[in-house]
């Protein structure tokens, strides 16, 4: 498990120059008030974003299911003869 920490936080510390598309930062650098690489940056993260709301609409809904489904269940008795 210690190992699994280390490789992340050896990869999360030496990507920083992977965290940008080089074309958006060209683009940001060029022309600061040009508004198009906010607008990307902001589309993508909504693209993310909305990965994550539907895996998250699918968890939450399984588990309201199960959820019911146990509500519902009636105890069985078992008798011995």
């Amino acid at each position: 498990m210690q190992r699994f920490f280390a490789m992340l936080a050896v990869l999360t510390m030496s990507g920083s120059s992977a965290w940008a598309c080089p074309m958006c930062k060209t683009a940001l650098e060029s022309n600061p008030s040009n508004p198009e690489p906010l607008a990307y940056m902001l589309s993508i993260l909504f693209m993310l974003s909305m990965a994550a709301a539907v895996f998250g609409t699918l968890v939450g809904a399984l588990v309201w299911m199960v959820r019911q489904e146990e509500k519902m269940l009636v105890p069985v008795r078992v008798t011995r003869r």
